[in-house]
């Protein structure tokens, strides 16, 4: 639409008009997350041409029918992957992930580490840890400090 009009409002000399201005840079702005898409989605599609027509050449090349199936299959699964990667998903029954209806709550092991994290500033030292809830009656799970570790990195805790 504005594009249409440029030169009727050129020609009415309302070029340094401050609206008019910010709303042909609120289109050039639209405009150009188009144009960057339209790019993308265009080397992606030549990159993908380019590697399919790759393995059918190596397809008509090859004498061995094994290895012709072989090359076929790769094709398939190289296309399943870039539709996958590239389209909007169209499948019809898609499914939500299911939600926890509890609140996890955090176990003994979990507050007493975070606590000492807390209190202990700089390096944390999971040797004295482990063996400091050793002695309260923690930490039953766990066979040494690296594993309590693991499992506060891994959220497991």
């Amino acid at each position: 639409m504005f594009f249409m009009q440029e030169k009727n409002i050129m020609l009415l000399k309302k070029y340094n008009d401050t609206s008019i201005q910010a709303i042909y840079k609120v289109a050039l702005d639209i405009c150009s997350i188009d144009t960057d898409k339209i790019a993308k989605l265009f080397a992606d599609t030549q990159s993908f041409c380019d590697t399919v027509e790759c393995q059918f050449q190596k397809i008509l090349n090859e004498n061995d029918s094994k290895r012709q199936l072989k090359y076929a299959k790769d094709v398939a699964h190289f296309v399943r992957q870039f539709e996958r990667k590239c389209l909007p998903s169209t499948d019809e029954c898609a499914v939500t992930p299911i939600e926890s209806i509890c609140e996890q709550q955090e176990s003994e092991d979990l507050i007493f580490v975070k606590e000492k994290r807390r209190i202990n500033a700089g390096r944390f030292n999971w040797n004295n840890c482990y063996s400091e809830d050793m002695t309260e009656g923690l930490f039953q799970r766990y066979s040494s400090h690296t594993t309590l570790r693991k499992a506060f990195e891994r959220e497991t805790l």
